[in-house]
């Protein structure tokens, strides 16, 4: 009965995943999806898949037969889809590539970080780019 109850418990763990990479591979916009929770997912699959096979538990390494590949799947495309928005991330941490010919409103958040960059960078008066 413990046996049938571990081998139950690694189906449903299968499924914890596969909603999210189901709703992944349809969307044409990926926010509110954590790349961080990805990456755990993706290390948590591969430690236990690890384990299970030192362990000789092999029910609990079947959830990251699933879990794994769908956490590269789910990573995978984030990275596509932060690229072809011009926002490049590692972990969920976001920079944002300005294109000056698609102006848009800076936040408060990002014109404090752009004056920061600016401090100590020369200053050009707009007279002085007049050539004569």
């Amino acid at each position: 009965m413990v046996e049938v109850l571990g081998w139950f418990g690694a189906a449903l763990s299968c499924l914890l995943s596969i909603p999210q990479a189901v709703r992944v591979l349809r969307a044409d916009r990926l926010d509110g999806i954590s790349a961080a929770t990805y990456w755990i997912v993706l290390i948590n699959a591969a430690v236990w898949a690890l384990w299970s096979l030192l362990a000789g538990e092999h029910a609990a390494g079947v959830p990251a037969l699933i879990n794994g590949p769908a956490a590269i799947l789910i990573l995978r495309r984030l990275v596509i889809a932060r690229a072809a928005s011009g926002c490049a991330s590692s972990l969920g941490t976001d920079v944002r590539v300005y294109d000056i010919r698609h102006p848009r409103r800076l936040s408060r958040r990002e014109r404090r970080a752009l004056r920061k960059a600016a401090e100590g960078l020369p200053t050009v008066e707009p007279h002085e780019l007049v050539r004569t």
